[in-house]
């Protein structure tokens, strides 16, 4: 099953990297905890531990976003066995952590940085102009510098994820990209958004300079 879930992402990935990080975080996490850790092979079995789970994955030393990413990646591969194997896998969730856990782990993990919350958010989209408001948005939904932002395209929202290649560098006599000053390419769950929201802000994304 776990070759025909690598199958199943390279058909919905951008990249040989991003699939090669999911299918180690499930069989590091994932599969490491439920069927090495907890001895409980089949997946009907799992929610019963969810708790446990969640606990698993707070004393490990990585960081929130990667343990959100954990989290999406075993219900992606619960949802995938289900559609493969509907008369012996039940459709489940698992929701280890609360959002309160989480957000709370987050800010003490980062407690000298500034962090906008939603209130600071809708306050500041009241007070730009509106057509800066789409590069805004997107910048805070899924933490981009504004030169990544304003070098979306529509063909960067998929399904499951957004997927960030590039920016702007140049709009003198036209639009010049590069790429991420991090990294070739980065794929961003909706966290805080979704595929639908993403795309309308993209669509009324303004070009400009990101000075």
């Amino acid at each position: 099953i776990l070759n025909e879930f690598k199958l199943f992402l390279s058909n919905h990935c951008e990249s040989n990297e991003h699939i090669n990080t999911l299918m180690h975080i499930l069989r590091q996490y994932v599969i490491g905890f439920f069927v090495y850790g907890a001895n409980l092979p089949n997946p009907n079995d799992w929610k019963k531990v969810e708790t446990e789970f969640g606990q698993f994955l707070l004393n490990k030393n990585i960081s929130t976003g990667y343990i959100k990413r954990i989290i999406q990646t075993a219900n992606r591969f619960i949802k995938f066995i289900h559609e493969k194997r509907p008369d012996e896998t039940k459709l489940f969730i698992l929701r280890p952590l609360g959002s309160k856990v989480l957000l709370g782990r987050e800010i003490r993990k980062t407690a000298r940085k500034k962090y906008i919350t939603d209130q600071d958010f809708k306050i500041i989209t009241n007070k730009i102009e509106p057509t800066l408001i789409p590069v805004v948005s997107l910048a805070y939904f899924f933490g981009l510098r504004r030169s990544e932002a304003l070098g979306l395209k529509l063909s960067d929202v998929y399904k499951q994820c957004l997927f960030t290649q590039r920016q702007i560098v140049s709009v003198g006599g036209g639009f010049t990209y590069s790429l991420l000053k991090s990294k070739t390419s980065r794929q961003i769950p909706y966290w805080f958004t979704n595929a639908e929201n993403t795309f309308h802000l993209i669509k009324n994304l303004r070009k400009q300079h990101p000075d």
